[in-house]
């Protein structure tokens, strides 16, 4: 007994070894890459040495802003030592989320390191740390913390706008689920937004969202109405990833989970395919479409462990090898194929 006792205190102590280096690794990643490697660096360079004054709470969120302030305080808006807090926040956050919450720790971080982290880590900063928390949040909701879900909703969205979407989930059942229904959900939606969330028709419904919102509704709107052709304007929303996506929704409803895993599968299939009706039911306003529904995307770091772990032993092997090569055949074509990002500033 106490043989099994050791072995298990050393295994949680390799684990939690292994967390904390790959997480070390991530943060200076993140905090000392070179300027203009990823494609917002100067956009985000230029807020750190703002005044007060001149920040806008509606270009930008709260707690954002906060951190900038907290780093020229304390730093004198370095941008390393501001790029290092926002990439403690997220990686941080993300990975004791992994930890505590995945079945599957290993393809969890597989998924999070090659889908997720380039983009939320390095690009979409404030959406990462808002992720980040939602991703505590939905646990929260599933295991009965709705006071605590509700608070870490209210942060996720102190960090980034568009987590104002997690709040619907509160109205969600974690203890069934139609399937029918999320079966045809994306074809459901793709048929609304090809006729009633048109461009024209999104207009009139601006003057009721709320004025966050409106501000970001009306500037992506007025780069609509100028006709230039960008990834902010039109998007094909049968690609890859889109198309990757959809498999693995697919293949989460058609697999039956493990009894204990039901309630997580249940929420986790939920999300996901409010993400896809999302990318959808707004294809004609690009930006709202993939802002929304990429962040729902990224609960698929907890439900593919838990689908995979339904499987037999060494099918679920043969599984995990097809879906870790896919991850990384992804996020080759996402990330180095299209150039987003510059590594000739090494």
């Amino acid at each position: 007994m106490k043989s099994g006792v050791k072995n298990i205190s050393q295994n949680s102590l390799l684990v939690f070894s292994a967390f904390f280096f790959i997480a070390f690794i991530l943060i200076l990643l993140a905090g000392f890459r070179p300027s203009g490697f990823d494609p917002d660096y100067y956009n985000y360079l230029e807020t750190l040495t703002l005044d007060v004054k001149d920040f806008s709470f509606f270009s930008m969120e709260p707690l954002y802003w906060a951190l900038v302030y907290l780093n020229k305080l304390l730093f004198n808006a370095n941008p390393n030592s501001f790029f290092l807090i926002v990439a403690t926040i997220f990686v941080s956050v993300s990975m004791y989320a992994i930890k505590k919450y995945s079945v599957n720790i290993f393809l969890s971080l597989i998924l999070f390191l090659f889908l997720f982290f380039p983009d939320f880590g390095l690009i979409q900063i404030r959406n990462g740390m808002a992720i980040a928390v939602f991703w505590l949040a939905i646990h929260d909701l599933i295991n009965n913390r709705t006071k605590n879900f509700i608070i870490k909703c209210v942060i996720a969205t102190l960090f980034h706008y568009s987590l104002v979407i997690s709040f619907i989930f509160i109205f969600f059942s974690k203890n069934k689920i139609n399937k029918i229904f999320y079966i045809f959900l994306p074809l459901i939606s793709f048929f609304i937004g090809k006729y009633l969330f048109t461009l024209e028709n999104f207009k009139i419904i601006i003057p009721f969202l709320p004025s966050f919102l409106q501000f970001k509704a009306n500037a992506y709107v007025s780069l609509m109405s100028t006709g230039v052709e960008n990834s902010l304007t039109k998007i094909n929303i049968i690609n890859l990833k889109s198309l990757s996506f959809i498999i693995f929704y697919y293949l989460s409803i058609l697999v039956t989970p493990k009894r204990e895993n039901v309630t997580f599968w249940t929420m986790y299939i939920k999300v996901l395919g409010v993400g896809n009706a999302i990318w959808f039911m707004f294809y004609n306003v690009p930006v709202f479409s993939f802002r929304f529904s990429n962040t729902l995307f990224t609960i698929i770091v907890f439900l593919l462990p838990v689908v995979f772990q339904r499987f037999q032993k060494h099918s679920k092997i043969i599984c995990i090898q097809i879906i870790i090569l896919w991850t990384v055949l992804l996020s080759y074509n996402i990330f180095i194929k299209h150039e987003i990002f510059n590594f000739s500033v090494f």
